[in-house]
């Protein structure tokens, strides 16, 4: 098995070598839409079709976490005030 390593090392790196030149040579460009994932956010939808709601409930939200992540930063700063004494 260990003499045979050198062996088996070349043929994997040929095998490779061959695989890169076949999808080289198969054509194709990188910027080919077909191949690519589509982007919902720019979707293939015309614009008028659908018509996106209010964002009262996002903004709602967006205001609870604000406030949740304030109170414990305000939490975080009186617990360090009161266990390191500056």
């Amino acid at each position: 098995m260990i003499a045979n390593a050198p062996r088996v090392a070349e043929e994997t790196s040929r095998r490779q070598r061959e695989e890169l030149l076949m999808r080289a040579n198969e054509g194709g460009n990188r910027l080919d839409v077909s191949m690519s994932l589509q982007d919902k956010r720019y979707g293939d939808e015309r614009r008028g079709t659908r018509r996106r709601g209010s964002l009262r409930k996002e903004r709602r939200e967006g205001r609870i976490v604000f406030l949740v992540l304030v109170i414990a930063l305000v939490v975080t700063v009186i617990w360090l005030l009161s266990h390191l004494h500056f």
